[in-house]
């Protein structure tokens, strides 16, 4: 990949009576339940990203107002927590772009390689510059929602919080990784738990027996009952015996 034209995505047209609509559009038609989190528009606001008009949409109550506010919604709470904000006064996910009835499907992207460019630099495994790379990813990723004032942007990677620190690079990678890979969840969920970062905190009604935010899937239901012999090996050898969200893939090393 040499630039965002070469990102792997399905890409939709919106035609053909609603096949060829993107799935995310054609939910939103009929469900008002799926909102952007807190910790991602608080971390978007707090570092004047301006990938935040694009990955959400003011508030219903401030929509078209001078003043229009972004907002998350609490993650992880229990229902009555969660009443506790209208959905007017949270923001749903970019209805230019994410909400879009052609919007792509995107499986991988130019900014991905080049963050995964950075990190094998970072670690020694190739003679690139971690820095550069690091900061054009950051670019590919802006450009790639059509930002591309390139001041602002450099202005944006000149930031303290953003800056590539050498020192610790899982976290410079991992925090803008993370904000790149929006909208591709288990890919930030797996980068999470790989790097070590975003510093997330668990949901405050979790339900697995830790608490913690989880580290894998579960094996299904079928898999105990269809193949148990097999499933009993893998959890045995794997996690000591105990099929728990808790429980660390092997590449999973992060703190």
């Amino acid at each position: 990949m040499k630039s965002n034209d070469d990102n792997a995505k399905l890409q939709y047209d919106g035609s053909s009576g609603g096949l060829a609509n993107n799935p995310w559009y054609v939910n939103a038609q009929t469900r008002a339940d799926y909102v952007v989190s807190k910790p991602l528009i608080d971390y978007l606001i707090e570092l004047d990203d301006p990938r935040l008009m694009v990955y959400a949409d003011p508030t219903q109550n401030s929509a078209g107002t001078a003043n229009p506010i972004y907002a998350g919604k609490p993650y992880g709470v229990t229902e009555a927590v969660a009443a506790e904000t209208a959905t007017a006064d949270v923001s749903f996910p970019g209805s230019t772009y994410f909400y879009n009835v052609s919007a792509p499907l995107v499986m991988l992207t130019y900014s991905e390689v080049l963050f995964n460019q950075a990190e094998a630099a970072a670690r020694g495994w190739t003679d690139g510059d971690a820095g550069d790379l690091y900061a054009q990813a950051i670019t590919a990723s802006m450009n790639q929602y059509g930002i591309t004032d390139q001041a602002a942007i450099d202005a944006y990677i000149a930031q303290p919080d953003v800056a590539y620190d050498a020192a610790n690079f899982r976290m410079s990678i991992g925090n803008q990784k993370w904000l790149a890979l929006y909208w591709q969840g288990i890919e930030g969920w797996s980068e999470y738990r790989r790097l070590g970062y975003p510093d997330l905190a668990p949901a405050p009604a979790a339900l697995n027996s830790s608490g913690e935010i989880p580290r894998r899937h579960a094996y299904t239901n079928d898999e105990f009952s269809l193949n148990q012999d097999n499933y009993n090996a893998a959890v045995q050898s794997q996690f000591g015996g105990t099929d728990s969200i808790d429980g660390r893939v092997w590449w999973d090393v992060a703190p």
